[in-house]
C-alpha cells in the first residue's frame, strides 16, 4: 500500500512539476500528502475492523460451545432439529449480530466495496439461511448445525479479509474521487447468491470460495462498468 502511493505521488508531481509554477506545485504536494494520509488512514480502519470482525467469529466458537451444553438435543431428526435452530436463533444469535452490526458500520468509513459486501454479504448469518442450509443438506445433528452456524461467521470473516487484500493492491479503491457504490453493491448482490450456492454444496464448510472480483478478469469487469456507469452522467 504505502509503495503504490509513493509512486503514485512521484508520478502525478512529475507531471505536475512541468507545467505549474513552485507555488502551484507547493499546493499540489500538500494535497497529495492530505490524500495519502487519508487513504493510510481508511486502509487502517479497514485493517482493524476485518481483524474485529474475526476476533467476533472466533469468539463465536466459544459461545456456541457454551451453547451446546444446556441446548435441546436433536436426536438426529427434522422436528428436534427445527426446535434446537429455534433455541440458538433465541439464545445465542442475537447478541453476536448485535455486535456484528456495530462492527460492520466501520466499514462505512473504508472504501465502497468493503462497505457493500460487508452489508450484503452479513445476510448469510440470519438465521433462515443456516435453517435453508441444514433443511437442504438433511443434517440434523447438533454437531453438524453448530459447525455449519461457525462456518457461517468465519467465512463472513473471510470474505472481508480477502477484499481487503484485494482492494490494497488496487489504489482505485482508495484514491477514486466518484463514489461506485452502487456499482459495488450489484456485484456484493451477485456475490450474495454465489455465496449461498457455495455454503448450499455438500463439501462446505471444506473447500475455498472464490469471489466475483477475484475471478479472472473480475477486475476489469468491475472497473469496466465503473466507467460505462460514469460516462452514462
Amino acid at each position: 500500500m504505502y509503495e503504490l502511493l509513493l509512486s503514485w505521488g512521484i508520478e502525478n508531481l512529475t507531471g505536475l512539476a512541468k507545467t505549474r509554477d513552485a507555488r502551484e506545485v507547493a499546493i499540489l504536494i500538500e494535497a497529495i500528502r492530505a490524500k495519502n494520509a487519508l487513504v493510510i488512514e481508511r486502509f487502517k480502519l479497514a485493517a482493524q475492523a476485518c481483524d474485529a470482525i474475526l476476533d467476533l467469529a472466533l469468539k463465536i466458537e466459544d459461545d456456541v460451545a457454551t451453547f451446546a451444553i444446556t441446548a435441546p438435543k436433536t436426536n438426529n431428526t427434522r422436528a428436534k432439529a427445527r426446535t434446537f435452530l429455534g433455541a440458538l436463533r433465541n439464545a445465542t444469535h442475537p447478541a453476536c449480530y448485535r455486535r456484528m452490526k456495530k462492527l460492520r458500520a466501520r466499514f462505512e468509513c473504508t472504501n465502497d466495496i468493503l462497505s457493500a459486501y460487508s452489508f450484503r454479504v452479513s445476510g448469510i448469518l440470519h438465521p433462515d439461511v443456516l435453517a435453508e442450509i441444514v433443511e437442504h443438506k438433511k443434517q440434523y445433528s447438533a454437531t453438524d448445525i453448530l459447525r455449519t452456524y461457525r462456518g457461517m461467521w468465519m467465512l463472513y470473516a473471510d470474505v472481508l479479509a480477502r477484499l481487503l487484500r484485494l482492494t490494497a493492491n488496487d489504489l482505485r479503491f482508495w484514491l477514486v474521487d466518484t463514489p461506485h457504490v452502487s456499482i459495488a453493491d450489484r456485484f456484493a448482490n451477485d456475490d450474495v447468491d454465489h455465496i449461498k450456492r457455495f455454503m448450499l454444496a455438500h463439501s462446505w464448510p471444506e473447500g475455498r470460495l472464490e469471489l466475483i472480483l477475484q475471478q479472472p478478469g473480475g477486475l476489469r469487469r468491475f472497473w469496466k462498468a465503473v466507467e460505462e456507469s460514469t460516462a452514462a452522467f
